[in-house]
């Protein structure tokens, strides 16, 4: 695999660790998330802004 490549895997990698895993729990356990509603609305119905703007910003 190119370095380049192995760069951005391990990137994805570290954020789906570091910032989505820990936030799985609280996800999956709201009632206020829905399947036909856009990711971006679900974030903002289940987590506070603060959240929601840091995952949007990564």
């Amino acid at each position: 695999m190119p370095p380049e490549i192995a760069e951005y895997r391990d990137l994805a990698r570290r954020l789906v660790r570091e910032e989505l895993m820990p936030l799985e729990r609280e996800f999956l356990a709201s009632p206020k998330n829905g399947y036909a509603l856009p990711p971006i609305t679900n974030l903002r119905e289940t987590f506070d802004k603060k959240i929601v703007d840091r995952l949007v910003g990564l």
